[in-house]
């Protein structure tokens, strides 16, 4: 579903072949999000089973929080490609793809997470001596919402 939650919810169906995920009117998923590349990603589905592999994105293609360039998808697997959201579902007939574009907290609280390490890298040299022991509980506590976040998911999905 694209803009889950929302309004203008819609789902978009996988079946055997090729979607491109990008903000180019020739990508079948298009999603205005300055994040996503032209041709940021493509979703196949060969013999039911189903993969996404990157297109050469500026901000990759990663599934379950790790970054690829291929990868095998499984019921529940959450894709992310810029802050675009993807989850692919197993429905009754079919696998259904569901992209879900919105102003989530996941993509901001990793970006707090990679800010406030290289800003503890370079405190010292900055003059913020004593700043680090801060910046550990910043990055905690971002990592602790994205694990509340997922066990929500987890629980909504079930």
């Amino acid at each position: 579903m694209i803009n889950l939650g929302t309004s203008e919810e819609r789902t978009v169906s996988l079946g055997e072949g090729a979607l491109t995920i990008g903000r180019t009117p020739e990508c079948e998923v298009i999603a205005m999000d300055r994040s996503l590349s032209r041709r940021h990603a493509r979703v196949e589905c060969l013999n039911s089973e189903v993969f996404v592999e990157d297109l050469g994105s500026h901000n990759g293609t990663w599934v379950n929080g790790e970054r690829v360039s291929r990868k095998r998808l499984w019921p529940g697997d959450v894709v992310q490609c810029g802050a675009v959201r993807l989850a692919l579902v197993e429905g009754p007939q079919r696998n259904r793809f569901l992209a879900t574009i919105g102003h989530e907290l996941c993509p901001p609280l990793e970006a707090v997470i990679v800010c406030s390490a290289r800003l503890q890298e370079e405190a010292g040299e900055l003059g913020f001596e004593g700043i680090e022991p801060d910046l550990l509980k910043v990055q905690g506590a971002a990592r602790d919402l994205l694990s509340l976040i997922d066990d929500i998911r987890t629980r909504f999905d079930s």
